[in-house]
């Protein structure tokens, strides 16, 4: 009966929101239509690191029956541990902001504004945080003699930093860092290349006549990064893993990365900064949040590809992704552990920009 009344209160926020500003938006007009797998294996996983969007209740639920699965196969391989391995990371996460719809108040008039904000209230997930990320590294990464957290830390921001870079350049632009260059939680501008990026703020582009799609003269990446901790013995995060960290990003929202068109500058032009538990001062608040444009969907597939395991996802109204090791899920409902994620978005290949 709850999920009930949960699914019934989304849909009237839905509709009110529609009706405050339809397919205007423009960072999801003509936004491509999601096809998505549903391979049972792949979702298993994705649920098991998206767990935090649920209460703790439908969290224990689904980890008992992921445990269950679990030690069904492993007496199917007798005894061994289970197949259900992948390399990656993970998503867990706490709003770091505490704002609710501050991504959206930017890009929407005030009516469309109170719409989210109620959309935002009444799909509200029941679990730790409506945001969640993480990550895992390997010993390849981050080798066993290190004990030290400053250590772990360091090497894990620069393969993140480096990361970034990478999924810049493969996307044709230039990676631009702005704030917290040399220390703690850094947030670059993405610049395309060929431009200043101080052009006049046109975020659409077009292909042809026809076709419009979100492709502005730069765009940032900002980061949350918190201290790492030493990888605790888990044999069923090893096994979806497919390997035993040494280190990784605490639980719930460790290790979040962010995209965006914009970020809020005062009166003076200074990028705002909010000063976050764990992570330090970091860039405060964004407007034109988009993660669900294929752009900023590449860009965290390409971070969060490679021999780290990272994840990053959001139940924010408009918002909605979850981005596990170089994959794109399509997140269902926050409030019941069976369709948690709809299935794996089928996305194009990230071999060329």
């Amino acid at each position: 009966m709850k999920t009930l009344t949960n699914n019934l209160c989304q849909l009237m926020a839905l509709l009110i929101v529609l009706f405050l500003f339809g397919c205007s938006a423009p960072l999801y007009r003509k936004a491509p239509q999601e096809q998505y797998t549903a391979d049972s294996e792949d979702l298993t996983k994705a649920k098991y690191f998206a767990r935090f969007f649920l209460s703790v209740g439908e969290r224990n639920e689904l980890m008992t029956s992921l445990q269950e699965q679990a030690n069904h196969n492993s007496r199917l391989n007798g005894g061994t541990s289970s197949t259900m391995g992948l390399a990656g990371a993970a998503a867990m996460g706490e709003n770091p902001f505490r704002h609710s719809g501050s991504h959206v108040a930017s890009q929407i008039s005030l009516g469309a504004t109170a719409g989210v904000a109620l959309l935002d209230t009444l799909s509200k997930c029941g679990g730790d945080s409506e945001r969640i990320s993480s990550i895992f590294l390997p010993e390849s990464i981050i080798p066993n003699d290190v004990t030290s957290q400053d250590e772990a830390f360091a090497i894990a921001r620069e393969y993140t930093v480096k990361k970034i870079i990478e999924a810049a350049e493969a996307e044709g632009r230039r990676a631009e860092c702005i704030l917290n260059c040399d220390i703690g939680s850094p947030t670059f501008r993405l610049i395309k290349k060929g431009m200043s990026g101080d052009e006049p703020y046109n975020h659409m582009a077009k292909d042809t006549a026809e076709n419009e799609y979100y492709d502005p003269p730069s765009i940032y990446v900002t980061t949350i990064l918190r201290n790492l901790e030493p990888s605790s013995q888990d044999k069923l995060r090893d096994d979806f893993l497919g390997f035993h960290p040494t280190w990784q990003s605490p639980y719930v929202n460790g290790w979040l990365i962010l995209v965006a068109g914009d970020i809020s500058r005062d009166e003076s032009g200074n990028i705002i900064r909010t000063e976050i538990e764990g992570a330090g001062k970091v860039a405060g608040f964004f407007k034109y949040s988009n993660h669900k444009t294929p752009l900023a969907s590449r860009l965290l597939r390409r971070i969060s590809s490679g021999p780290v395991f990272m994840a990053f996802g959001s139940q924010k109204v408009l918002n909605k992704h979850f981005i596990m090791h170089g994959e794109t899920y399509s997140p269902g409902l926050c409030t019941n552990p069976k369709n948690l994620i709809k299935g794996r978005i089928v996305s194009e290949s990230l071999e060329s920009p």
